[in-house]
């Protein structure tokens, strides 16, 4: 098989690659329209707004569910939603802080334009419960991760195949 070079493709890695970016994609795209949650005991997972989250719930467990929540037909929801939001780790504060926040009205104001991590912070404190905490990665740091680490094994992929034909 040396001197014969197998066309890119053809590969294997080229064809993961582009139908794993091609997933991400089409995930983004639906998180705009639509909010998809599974829940298993006190984890929930989401496809919401563009970004993926994970949610521990330290209040309670939920029974076993998948649900797909509509989006809101609302035109200020579409004019401020965000493609490029940024990653965040909330946690829970104590149930004392989280008090004094609602009463000194520090909560974000949700009528004006807000942010993914707005909204995750009023979800928070609304849940009152102390070590719940929300973890978003948003589709565009993960599109960036697979097409960084698809671009490596495509150049190991061609090194190797450089090596194995001289």
């Amino acid at each position: 098989m040396a001197g014969v070079k197998l066309a890119l493709h053809r590969s294997l890695i080229f064809w993961s690659g582009i139908l794993v970016m091609g997933f991400i994609v089409w995930a983004w795209r639906d998180s705009a329209e639509h909010t998809l949650r599974i829940m298993r005991g006190e984890w929930s997972l989401s496809n919401r707004r563009a970004g993926m989250s994970v949610q521990f719930h330290q209040f309670g467990s939920y029974l076993p569910a998948i649900d797909r929540i509509p989006g809101i037909n609302d035109p200020v929801v579409f004019a401020v939603f965000r493609a490029f939001p940024p990653p965040h780790f909330l946690k829970t504060p104590t149930g004392s802080v989280i008090q004094e926040e609602i009463e000194s009205g520090t909560l974000p104001d949700l009528s004006e334009h807000p942010s993914v991590r707005e909204l995750d912070k009023v979800i928070l404190h609304r849940a009152e419960a102390p070590g719940s905490w929300i973890l978003f990665i948003p589709h565009w740091l993960i599109l960036t991760g697979v097409a960084g680490a698809w671009s490596g094994l495509l150049v190991w992929r061609a090194r190797r195949r450089r090596a194995c034909s001289e």
